[in-house]
């Protein structure tokens, strides 16, 4: 009885799309990258930090503190308990460069 040969195994890597350059995107395809995946981002928008920079009120501030919000690899640096939106958003750009997200981001690419 001869062995059965096991399907040849393909090096490419899977590409995934990830819709949306807020926070839960950049923590997406960071991840994804991290685990072999050839990820990239559509943001509909013209910046990174998705409905933060989009849909926020002029004075609006982080209903979460600093602490719980901040991803656990890249905290806030010091600041308020509750940063105003221009604060989270230049964190979520400095996330961004840290892990070198950015030649992964597509900007203004909606997805109907």
């Amino acid at each position: 009885m001869s062995a059965s040969k096991s399907p040849a195994r393909s090096t490419a890597k899977k590409k995934v799309v990830v819709i949306g350059a807020g926070p839960s995107g950049l923590v997406a395809v960071k991840t994804l990258v991290e685990h072999g995946f050839d990820a990239v981002c559509f943001e509909a928008g013209d910046a990174v930090g998705g409905t933060f920079v989009n849909k926020t009120y002029d004075d609006g501030r982080l209903v979460s503190s600093r602490f719980i919000t901040a991803f656990s690899d890249f905290r806030m640096g010091p600041g308020p308990d509750h940063p105003v939106m221009d604060e989270y958003v230049a964190y979520l750009n400095k996330y961004a460069d840290a892990f070198d997200l950015r030649p992964r981001i597509r900007l203004n690419r909606r997805v109907d």
